[in-house]
């Protein structure tokens, strides 16, 4: 009797691109789509980890540069003083005397170049209302149908709360887009490890797939840091325990 041949598992690499879970696919592929039209106004939505600053790399870093400018702004960088200076500085536009002047000029910049801007804003909730109501206020300087360029907001779920403001009704108004990362599905889980991890995802003890997809609250970005903090504790296959004390370290 011959013996049967038992073949190891194909090795698996791991990847560090972002990981095309539902919502990170549906909220790409709609941003995508409106940049193929006219300028507008959108949030995405997420809480820490979701992975928005990654989806607003990817969807800038796809743009034709020959039909949009992506413009990225953090919001340790944005204040109702300097918004229009930095914008101007990125569409090289001199500073004139007044923010009106220097507003007139953005605009003609604007109009003149075939490239049209994309002003991303990450960390968008950590801007007071005033200052978000100020980047429609640029845009809409001509009286037109249009604004001069799309806004993306990007923030955590109280960036909802900052648009939803007395002062910031003018903004909701015109809101076209309202993206939502809720994080991964129960079913993506085991994909996403693979995806992250490689083989090294086979060391993850299925046992522990329900507490850390719980406890994580489905979010990827912590849910590499807690894996990753796990594997390298230890060599081998890891025991349930290992990711608990691991979520336990995180405070989750």
């Amino acid at each position: 009797m011959s013996k049967r041949s038992t073949s190891s598992p194909p090795t698996l690499e791991p990847c560090s691109a972002p990981f095309p879970y539902v919502d990170y696919v549906r909220a790409r592929q709609t941003l995508l789509d409106r940049l193929a039209g006219p300028p507008f106004y959108a949030l995405l939505l997420g809480a820490s980890g979701m992975g928005k600053s990654a989806l607003l790399r990817e969807v800038v870093g796809g743009l034709d540069r020959h039909r949009h400018h992506p413009i990225y702004l953090s919001s340790t960088r944005a204040s109702m003083t300097n918004i229009l200076r930095f914008l101007a500085r990125m569409l090289r536009v001199p500073a004139r005397r007044s923010s009106l002047e220097t507003i007139d000029e953005l605009a003609k910049a604007v109009r003149a170049q075939p490239a049209r801007p994309v002003v991303c804003v990450d960390e968008a909730d950590r801007l007071t209302a005033d200052t978000l109501q100020e980047f429609r206020v640029i845009a809409e300087c001509e009286l037109q149908a249009e604004p001069l360029f799309s806004v993306i907001l990007s923030g955590l779920p109280s960036l909802a709360d900052l648009i939803d403001s007395p002062v910031a009704f003018p903004l909701k108004r015109r809101l076209g887009v309202r993206c939502v990362l809720s994080g991964l599905r129960r079913e993506e889980l085991v994909p996403f490890l693979e995806h992250r991890f490689g083989s090294d995802a086979r060391r993850v003890p299925p046992a522990a797939h329900d507490e850390l997809f719980e406890r994580s609250q489905a979010a990827p970005g912590v849910i590499d840091v807690i894996v990753r903090r796990a594997l390298a504790g230890r060599p081998g296959r890891l025991d349930p325990d290992d990711l608990h004390a691991a979520l336990d370290q995180a405070g989750l």
